[in-house]
């Protein structure tokens, strides 16, 4: 293995590991502060809602309906991708 594919290695696996620990932070923000963000993306969705005048209302919703399921994967301990896994 030459140097670089040494340097290459080490370098992908801190970052993998960092991902992880990224995820797992995540992870228990979303899960100690779920109501909260609930809360907060309902309102930005209903200032959206307001703003654009009705115009944009389905889109608004889809968007919205899509943020609050990766929150709520994230909150029980899955990725965007499905399970996780961090163990």
């Amino acid at each position: 293995m030459s140097k670089f594919d040494d340097a290459f290695e080490k370098f992908k696996d801190s970052t993998e590991d960092l991902a992880k620990e990224i995820k797992e932070r995540a992870s228990t923000l979303v899960t100690e502060n779920g109501d909260k963000i609930d809360d907060a993306l309902d309102k930005v969705r209903d200032k959206a809602k307001e703003m654009s005048k009705g115009q944009y209302d389905r889109k608004i919703d889809k968007a919205h309906a899509a943020a609050k399921e990766q929150i709520h994967k994230l909150d029980k301990g899955q990725g965007p991708d499905g399970p996780s896994t961090v163990g």
